[in-house]
């Protein structure tokens, strides 16, 4: 039995099974009890490395906590540490170790200044900059040369990223939804301000303007969460359009559970449809439709990326990766 099996019988990532059974956040309770239980059906035993093994040249891995947060760390939350889980197999591969920090925006620049690029044990720094502004990115970039910026590519600022292409995301999604025939359609935005979020609003809005189609409800809520709220149940109560689609997994799921503790059927009263496709995406009843993220290919790009750097190769230039993602129909469209 090996993980691999493990994630195809529990019907999950690779990643989510690495989270799940080395009891980190990042899947949610009932993901992480199945994958559990399924280990201990199988006999699985995890394969122990030598600790006496040289030292890796080490990759730092940055997220920034910031008061937009439902957490305490980024990576706490199940995407992020999906996308984690899946760099931390990269760099395993690429012989490389991952150390993994987690700062408050007031520690930056203190962090940058005690880093010295020329030690022979650092390969680089990768920086998860989801919320960071963009003065926070420039203390990374305008002092490390081997610095990836991840799931932001600030296009107007010359930095090395690897990212979402959100706005095709957006489009790619309303699109979904127009081809299924869909008219009476309303949005659920994330109400954090992040660049991710509004390039995923563009080309949502960008679809329907094409189709001459104004979303019939428009309504902000927190979205880094999946944690029921008030506001999702007054939601539900409200005056509701045929087909809800939400910024994030996280509010989809959130929508879903709260419709059907008030009796509303998923998807013949109210079709919903997410975005990330996390695990949970594939787990809740009915499977959530949603737009997948490959972050294995994030993890993959973001890391070949970084090797670059630290080798010295093409750094005159600054290199911008953007991801498609794609269409996924299950069960709530």
């Amino acid at each position: 039995m090996k993980m691999d099996d493990i994630a195809r019988l529990a019907n999950v990532s690779k990643a989510a099974v690495s989270i799940a059974l080395n009891n980190r956040p990042g899947v949610s309770d009932e993901t992480r009890q199945r994958i559990l239980e399924i280990a201990k059906q199988n006999n699985y035993v995890p394969s122990r490395r030598s600790r006496k093994s040289a030292a890796k040249p080490v990759i730092h891995f940055i997220s920034i906590s910031t008061d937009t947060l439902a957490v305490n760390r980024p990576t706490d939350l199940p995407f992020f540490a999906n996308l984690l889980a899946e760099i931390s197999v990269v760099t395993q591969a690429q012989n490389t170790s991952l150390q993994i920090e987690s700062l408050s925006p007031a520690q930056i620049s203190a962090w940058v200044a005690s880093v010295d690029e020329d030690d022979s044990n650092y390969f680089g720094t990768m920086v998860l900059a989801t919320a960071l502004s963009k003065s926070d990115v420039l203390t990374f970039t305008r002092t490390l040369k081997k610095v990836l910026i991840l799931d932001a590519d600030f296009r107007d600022l010359a930095v090395n990223a690897v990212a979402i292409d959100n706005f095709l995301g957006g489009y790619r999604a309303a699109s979904g939804i127009l081809d299924r025939g869909y008219t009476d359609i309303g949005y659920i935005q994330a109400a954090e301000n992040y660049p991710n979020f509004r390039e995923r609003q563009n080309g949502f809005l960008q679809r329907l303007k094409e189709a001459n189609i104004k979303p019939s409800l428009v309504k902000k809520v927190p979205s880094m969460s999946l944690d029921h709220s008030e506001t999702d149940t007054e939601l539900i109560r409200s005056q509701l359009p045929s087909v809800l689609f939400c910024d994030n997994d996280y509010i989809a799921i959130r929508i879903i559970r709260a419709a059907q503790q008030n009796g509303i059927r998923i998807p013949q009263d109210l079709a919903v449809m997410g975005f990330d496709d996390i695990a949970e995406s594939r787990v809740v009843t009915p499977e959530l439709t949603t737009i997948h993220v490959p972050v294995h290919t994030i993890a993959t790009l973001a890391i070949n990326r970084l090797t670059e750097l630290s080798e010295g190769h093409y750094i005159q230039y600054t290199v911008k990766s953007l991801v498609e993602p794609t269409f996924i129909n299950r069960q709530t469209l």
